[in-house]
């Protein structure tokens, strides 16, 4: 059994970001989701941990569409 959590600083993350399988997933790009992540992955190898810094100034669509297709936190 694997299991994914993850949190933006102590609090759940926010509305517009989900953990779903062992993805974390920006539904919407606007500065309320800026933040640090914090992820855990735990399986029956161990836990890993990973974390990434998210700040988004202003939604250029642009921007956030490219940004979208980079960013993929997997762990």
């Amino acid at each position: 059994m694997s299991v994914f959590l993850c949190r933006q600083g102590q609090n759940t993350v926010p509305d517009g970001v989900k953990a779903e399988g062992n993805t974390l997933h920006f539904l919407k790009w606007t500065a309320d989701v800026s933040g640090t992540y914090f992820c855990v992955a735990t399986n029956q190898n161990g836990p890993k941990v990973a974390t990434v810094y998210v700040y988004i100034e202003n939604s250029d669509k642009s921007v956030s569409t490219w940004f979208k297709k980079v960013l993929r936190l997997t762990v």
